[in-house]
C-alpha cells in the first residue's frame, strides 16, 4: 500500500504544483494589472494637479482683470460725475446768458421806443421852430 500511497501523493503533489503555478501566474498577471492601474492613477493625479494649477492661475488672472475693471469703472464714474457737474454749470451759465440777453433785448426795445419818441419830438419841435420862424419874419422891420 505504500507504493500506492506514494503514487497518490505524487499525483497530488503534481496537481498541487500545477495549481500553485497557475495561481502564481494569475497573481503575476493581477499584480501587473494592479501596477498598470496604479501608474494610470498616478498619471491621472499628475494631470489633475496640472489642471488645478492652471485653473488657479487662470482664476488669479480673472480676479486681477476684474479688479482692474472695477478700478476703471470707478474712474469712469468719477469722470461722469465731474462731467455732470460741468454740464450743470454750463447750463446755469447759458440760462444766465439767456436772461441777460432777454434783459438786453428789452432794454434795446425800450431804447428804440425812446429814440423813436425823441425823433418824433424833434420833428415836432422842428415844425414849431419853422412856424415860429415864419411868424418872426412877419414881424421883422
Amino acid at each position: 500500500m505504500r507504493l500506492n500511497d506514494l503514487k497518490i501523493g505524487k499525483r497530488l503533489g503534481l496537481a498541487f504544483g500545477s495549481l500553485v503555478v497557475l495561481l502564481a501566474e494569475r497573481s503575476g498577471a493581477s499584480a501587473k494589472g494592479i501596477a498598470e492601474h496604479i501608474e494610470s492613477a498616478r498619471s491621472a493625479v499628475a494631470q489633475g494637479t496640472t489642471t488645478v494649477t492652471t485653473t488657479v492661475e487662470l482664476l488669479k488672472q480673472i480676479r486681477s482683470s476684474l479688479d482692474q475693471f472695477a478700478a476703471q469703472t470707478r474712474q469712469v464714474t468719477v469722470a461722469t460725475l465731474e462731467q455732470s457737474r460741468a454740464g450743470s454749470e454750463v447750463a446755469r451759465r447759458v440760462e444766465q446768458n439767456v436772461q441777460e440777453a432777454t434783459m438786453t433785448a428789452s432794454a434795446t426795445a425800450q431804447m428804440s421806443a425812446t429814440t423813436h419818441e425823441i425823433a418824433r419830438t424833434v420833428s415836432d419841435l422842428a415844425h414849431v421852430a419853422e412856424k415860429l420862424q415864419a411868424l418872426a419874419q412877419r414881424f421883422k422891420l
